[in-house]
């Protein structure tokens, strides 16, 4: 009875369950995963473990007894909790993406499995929940489409006849109007727009900081409109409070896999490429990181990588070796991290040569 009232519940209602029987969520899971393996067809098994891999970003929550907003709200102003919660939370966020997206490709390929179906229609909306609450306890800050709409037209009004300037380039943007912003609010753009309630990451955009800022407001711009809903975007300039190098560099940290680039592409849904005619994106090692960390969630095989802007350097033989960072020690760390992976620069030079190469839209 546990098990059914459970398969059925919010996630607020599967603590308040696994509280009543006096049971963790783990051993909950632990329990029906036991009784999967003698019953392999059962569906309401099988719909219940896939509603808990959803809800399993909420086990660290729930494990601190969070039943409510209330208690969220005060888990969010205890910044050690708060960070302690967030990092057990990315890890189990990351595992039920990587399930809802095999859910959903699954039923892509097999749309007259009736199973398949009932999982991906059954379990939409408390998965939106769900992914909604984990998302906000993560740690990665993104922007609407509308808040960024609306940054351009302050962009515009900031240059005026200058707007279209190829001298207006994301660093100018920063320097002029992002450094003030966060200075005089010790916020980050997304952080004022949004506070602690951050937005889902649903886009990660990668691109160039010396890119005119015109044609790059544009192709976002265009992007997100072609979506039903257009989806929320992280772009480390607004995602990240901008100040002085010591301000990035504590928030950067020392560690590639932790670092916030790589925490928002485990929760995106796509990666988007904006190409720019002035530098060619793969001679910084940031832009190389992230590419190599998409492929290796398995954006690039499953269709998630979205490119837009001219392909001006498609025939650049350019290697990764040689790609800079602004800062020496992130391209040393970039490289220590590639080499404890095993990845091969001839692999990564082959990624980036399809991206360039890559007709505009095309994933």
């Amino acid at each position: 009875n546990t098990i059914e009232a459970i398969a059925a519940a919010t996630p607020t209602e599967v603590g308040e369950l696994c509280s009543d029987a006096d049971l963790s969520m783990t051993e909950v899971v632990k329990f029906v995963r036991a009784v999967q393996e003698a019953e392999p067809q059962n569906e309401l098994l099988i719909k219940f473990l896939r509603d808990l891999n959803l809800q399993r970003a909420l086990v660290p929550l729930q494990d601190r007894g969070v039943r409510s907003v209330d208690d969220l709200k005060r888990i969010l102003a205890d910044e050690v909790l708060f960070n302690e919660i967030a990092d057990e939370s990315r890890l189990l966020y990351a595992e039920a993406m990587d399930l809802k997206r095999a859910v959903e490709s699954r039923a892509e390929k097999d749309p007259d499995n009736v199973l398949v179906q009932h999982m991906l229609k059954s379990n939409a909306a408390s998965s939106r929940r769900t992914s909604e609450m984990a998302r906000a306890i993560s740690g990665c800050f993104a922007v609407s489409h509308e808040q960024f709409v609306e940054l351009d037209a302050e962009v515009r009004k900031h240059y005026g006849t200058k707007y279209r300037s190829a001298d207006v380039t994301m660093v100018t943007v920063v320097e002029d109007i992002i450094k003030p912003r966060c200075k005089s609010t010790g916020k980050s753009i997304a952080e004022q727009l949004n506070g602690k309630a951050k937005l889902a990451v649903e886009t990660f955009v990668t691109h160039s900081w010396r890119e005119p800022w015109a044609p790059f407001a544009k192709a976002i711009i265009e992007e997100g409109t072609k979506n039903p809903r257009p989806p929320n975007l992280f772009i480390c300039s607004l995602a990240l409070k901008q100040g002085d190098e010591a301000t990035v560099k504590a928030q950067v940290g020392g560690n590639v896999e932790t670092a916030p680039f790589l925490k928002a592409l485990r929760e995106a849904n796509k990666l988007l490429v904006v190409r720019n005619g002035i530098e060619d994106i793969y001679t910084r090692m940031w832009c190389v990181a992230e590419l190599v960390f998409a492929s290796d969630l398995g954006f690039e095989e499953t269709g998630r990588i979205d490119v837009v802007g001219p392909d001006n350097f498609k025939g650049s033989t350019f290697g990764c070796k040689d790609a800079r960072c602004s800062k020496p020690g992130d391209k040393k760390m970039i490289e220590e991290w590639m080499e404890s992976k095993k990845i091969s620069q001839s692999r990564i030079d082959e990624v980036v040569r399809r991206i360039r190469s890559c007709p505009s839209r095309q994933g």
